[in-house]
């Protein structure tokens, strides 16, 4: 049987040596997620298995059009420093311009090779190669080796093999460029939601001008930049959440989650797993492990409304939370910590349910560090015109219509009471829309309770007298035109011949109406009427 020839066997050994080494990068720069990990790693394991000395990625500068060292095995950090080649200088320039590979048998006396880097190079039979790495055919780095020029060396089979360990720094390359263009355009439209979230909830849109709600702008400017525990107190509907979202979005947590739990939505069990998590086989159901929100709001917000409602249980462990800032999971032992600032909200009497004893004073104390108190809408009647337009123009934009308010309308929803406050006026302002069929929404357009519950305070207020006049069409008529009549006779300073003219009229139908409408009254009052 004849002999295997033994150069055949080192070539044979040399191409399983060289498809290991291609394979090995493959998997590192495939698989790694730290793109900077897996070009460190390549490159130390091209110079372990092909005895390179130095080996370094000369990455392309657009900005000053350099060839510069990103990432380098054997090289120190100021060879690295000094390692820059314009486009064409040098070897690794050239390979840059030309994108075609360079091959130095000896480094030695060759002008070409610069040595920027300042390394003394003791060894006089190191070789240089140095291949260019593409993108779409493109040159977006060199790779170059120094080694050892031995008997065995074959430059042919070292340009081969750094070419293809080339194409795949290559392909990792723009895969990175890929995903770092997707985190910059992340980064950039978090930051612009982060600017309207801002914008939305700043305290300019808890819209009032009233002594109340100018108090709760005061403590939100305040209380923002602080870590403190907010708790808000009112009726429900008086803006809470607003609120509680402003203060979110004007800290220096606006970049991190905002998470909103009502904790009268779910019974305990449930409760504690949204707030906390379980582990998987905690409970009935419990088919895998969850985070709850506390975990999820990690260096953000959470919103607690309905605090006044949760169990003694659930409340021992939120003390813990606020106090300590751990919990565990339901049916888990592993303690996570979580920095979480809390603000809370109830439209419940807790002093009361302190001495129920079914809040406890401890965590009173601790939620109640800065409270915030929401007035009614029927405390703050100036804020309601202003509400009101609001509302008006929001969903004229959403439904396409261009609805006005008559004044008489107006004037019912701010005698109105509102026991629903903002957000009763937010649903029948949109109801009011939708339903209206004309441009200007009248009295009669005005769901039947607001105008019942203003007709019996009336009626309370003055028994005697007739509440349909107060919206019914001929009445209005009347009022409109009495309304006119002393306001003509007022700039006429009671001349009835000017103030017929002006109103259109003929002095007899003026002298008639002034009898009719009883204006005498206002006449003594101040209009002088010289046929008197």
């Amino acid at each position: 049987m004849p002999k295997t020839p033994t150069g055949f066997i080192k070539q044979l050994n040399n191409k399983k040596k060289q498809l290991t080494v291609v394979y090995e990068i493959s998997k590192q720069l495939a698989a790694g997620i730290d793109f900077a990990g897996s070009i460190h790693s390549s490159l130390k394991l091209l110079a372990t298995y092909l005895d390179i000395q130095r080996i370094a990625l000369f990455v392309f500068e657009p900005d000053t059009r350099e060839f510069a060292i990103h990432y380098s095995y054997g090289y120190s950090h100021e060879e690295r420093a000094k390692g820059r080649y314009k486009l064409g200088e040098g070897i690794t320039g050239k390979v840059g311009k030309s994108g075609v590979p360079i091959v130095l048998p000896t480094v030695q006396d060759e002008p070409m090779f610069m040595n920027k880097t300042g390394k003394e190079l003791k060894n006089n039979n190191l070789s240089y190669i140095a291949v260019p790495v593409k993108i779409e055919r493109k040159v977006v780095a060199v790779l170059s080796v120094q080694k050892p020029l031995t008997e065995e060396s074959s430059f042919e089979e070292d340009v081969n093999l750094l070419s293809m360990v080339a194409t795949l720094m290559g392909q990792a390359m723009s895969l990175n460029q890929r995903i770092e263009k997707q985190r910059q355009d992340l980064e950039q439209e978090k930051s612009v939601l982060i600017k309207e979230l801002k914008s939305k909830y700043r305290p300019e849109n808890i819209i009032g001008i009233s002594p109340g709600i100018e108090e709760v702008f005061e403590i939100i400017d305040r209380v923002s930049p602080t870590k403190a525990t907010v708790l808000l107190r009112g009726e429900s509907g008086t803006g809470k959440e607003l609120v509680a979202r402003a203060i979110h979005f004007h800290s220096p947590r606006a970049g991190k989650p905002f998470l909103k739990m009502n904790c009268a939505a779910l019974p305990d069990t449930l409760l504690e797993s949204e707030l906390f998590g379980h582990e998987k086989g905690s409970f009935t159901g419990a088919f895998e492990t969850k985070k709850g929100r506390f975990e999820l709001a990690h260096e953000g917000t959470i919103f607690l409304d309905e605090i006044g409602e949760i169990s003694l249980s659930t409340q021992a462990k939120l003390l813990r939370v606020i106090q300590e800032k751990r919990f565990e999971r339901l049916g888990g032992t592993k303690t996570i910590e979580a920095d979480v600032r809390i603000i809370a909200a109830t439209n419940s009497d807790l002093e009361k349910g302190i001495r129920n004893k079914t809040f406890r004073e401890d965590l009173y104390y601790r939620l109640n560090v800065v409270p915030i108190f929401m007035p009614p809408l029927r405390e703050r009647k100036e804020d309601i015109p202003l509400l009101v337009e609001y509302f008006l123009n929001r969903f004229n934009k959403e439904h396409g219509k261009s609805l006005k308010l008559s004044g008489r309308a107006m004037d019912f929803m701010i005698h109105y009471n509102w026991p629903g406050n903002v957000r009763e006026l937010e649903n029948m302002i949109e109801r009011t829309v939708i339903m209206t069929q004309h441009t200007v929404i009248e009295v009669n357009d005005i769901p039947l309770p607001v105008i019942s519950s203003v007709q019996e305070q009336e009626h309370a207020e003055h028994p005697r007298q007739a509440i349909f006049q107060h919206y019914r069409l001929d009445s209005m008529v009347e009022d409109m035109e009495k309304s006119r009549i002393i306001d003509a006779l007022k700039k006429t300073s009671g001349v009835k011949a000017k103030a017929a003219r002006m109103l259109g009229i003929t002095q007899r139908q003026l002298g008639y109406k002034i009898m009719k409408y009883k204006i005498g009254i206002a006449v003594d009052a101040g209009i002088r009427d010289p046929e008197a």
